[in-house]
């Protein structure tokens, strides 16, 4: 009987480690991409900033999206045909007064797993941060069991 509740107890915290594990994919991007949003603007708030605003249908969201996809083949600022990252807003038609990009990627990594990453990073936490931006775009892209992870930080 100790067996059997060993046995038991055993396989709940393997089901439950394995859930845990895939809580990522259990939201669609859309979703994550809307809970990291929400988190950074929580942590604007806090900063006494307002809010960036966020629009999942707009040409940014879009950049942000397609520079999900390419940091997978090209984990950096310099997107894979050698560019500089920020020509992504050019091919949208976006001119800008400012802007900035974050960028992160991991195994099963959550839009809060994301935002702890960037807020430990002086870089990133900066742009986070800024007073010079007023939009996002913020997209996830998942791959396997990787999750890439970029914002778009834009002010027209």
């Amino acid at each position: 009987m100790k067996a059997l509740k060993f046995f038991s107890l055993s396989l709940l915290i393997a089901v439950m480690t394995f859930c845990a594990a895939g809580k990522a994919f259990a939201a669609s991007a859309y979703e994550m991409n809307a809970e990291a949003v929400q988190l950074l603007n929580q942590l604007r708030h806090e900063h006494g900033l307002n809010a960036l605003s966020w629009d999942p249908n707009s040409d940014l969201q879009k950049a942000a999206q397609l520079r999900a996809r390419e940091i997978e083949q090209y984990f950096s600022h310099t997107r894979p045909d050698g560019s500089d990252c920020f020509t992504v807003f050019k091919q949208f038609g976006l001119g800008y007064h400012a802007c900035g990009e974050n960028i992160a990627y991991g195994t099963n990594l959550s839009p809060a797993g994301a935002m702890k990453l960037w807020t430990n990073s002086r870089g990133h936490y900066k742009n986070m941060v800024s007073r010079d931006f007023r939009e996002v775009g913020l997209a996830c892209h998942i791959s396997g069991d990787l999750i890439y992870w970029v914002q778009l930080f834009y002010t027209r």
